[in-house]
């Protein structure tokens, strides 16, 4: 099954409990647009994302670098001080991929290490 997503823009709520919190962005919410580089329409930017501390991972899953639908997820740092997000890298399956691979499809992340899944594939660490 293939899910068509036009839209490849994230945006992001932040909402801090408590001041004192480590200055993490701001005691008020904050709307953040990430655009991941070299997304094309129909890429599935934000089909699954994943954030731990100022690490935020987001699945492309129809993103064609490696064949029709092979999939990428993107990885973007946050800086507190000024509440932006940076793209740091971006991650393709390290195997041989096929069309409709979906790399991305699924997401988690603890601290600096991500697993990626692809539909009905192999999961990367």
């Amino acid at each position: 099954m293939k899910f068509m997503l036009t839209s490849f823009l994230v945006i992001l709520l932040f909402f801090s409990c408590e001041s004192g919190d480590s200055g993490r962005y701001s005691t008020q919410s904050d709307y953040v647009k990430l655009y991941g580089e070299a997304i094309a329409p129909g890429d599935a930017f934000g089909y699954s994302v994943a954030l731990s501390g100022d690490i935020l991972v987001v699945g492309a899953t129809q993103d064609d670098d490696q064949g029709t639908d092979s999939g990428a997820a993107y990885v973007f740092t946050g800086n507190p001080d000024t509440s932006s997000w940076e793209q740091t890298q971006k991650l393709i399956s390290p195997g041989e991929t096929e069309d409709g691979h979906n790399f991305g499809y699924s997401l988690s992340i603890d601290g600096a290490t991500a697993v990626v899944g692809s539909q009905g594939e192999t999961v990367y660490v």
